[in-house]
């Protein structure tokens, strides 16, 4: 779908707005997006307008923003290594030798990914732990989205060698993806 085909675009009737939010989709800020739209106002002033402006449009801006593949990669990049993370969490670092459940602030960063949900009862801490399996499923779906001979066991390998193979099946995946788009 196109800018000009998004009906709340279209119901947009001062076309200093419609420019406005043209200029935010070809990368400028909201204060210069808002400087262009309306060039006689003072740059302090655009930016708390254009602020304000970027605020009121943004579920058209977020629409139909253009993707930007280095962040499409930094995101799956990401979403991997979250997954992975989720995945194999050793949930006995989530409590003392008591048994007990740590604080959150001692709980590891790293393990933290595996909690879904904190649950406080007078002065007791409630760890809900969920989407581990969820998350071993959907990544060895994305490992196996290469041919067979790259399928991995990422626990038998380090944090570059993982990083390292990740970042080999992204690229593998959105080249075939490019090349299944035609391009």
């Amino acid at each position: 779908m196109s800018l000009e085909d998004d009906k709340d675009y279209k119901a947009i009737k001062i076309p200093a707005h419609k420019e406005f939010i043209t200029n935010i989709l070809r990368g400028h800020s909201a204060t210069e997006s808002y400087a262009l739209a309306f060039p006689h106002v003072k740059r302090n002033t655009a930016a708390a307008k254009g602020y304000k402006l970027k605020n009121q449009y943004g579920d058209i801006i977020e629409r139909n923003a253009p993707i930007n593949p280095d962040k499409v990669e930094a995101v799956a990049k990401e979403t991997l290594h979250n997954l992975t993370l989720m995945a194999f969490a050793d949930l006995g670092k989530m409590v003392d030798a008591k048994g007990e459940p740590l604080p959150l602030a001692k709980v590891p960063k790293e393990i933290r990914m595996a909690i879904t949900e904190i649950e406080v009862e007078g002065d007791k801490l409630k760890y809900k732990v969920g989407g581990k399996l969820k998350a071993i499923e959907v990544l060895s779906k994305m490992v196996r989205l290469a041919p067979a001979e790259t399928e991995i066991n990422i626990n038998l390998l380090n944090e570059r060698q993982r990083d390292e193979k990740i970042q080999e099946i992204i690229v593998r995946a959105l080249n075939r993806n490019s090349s299944d788009n035609g391009d």
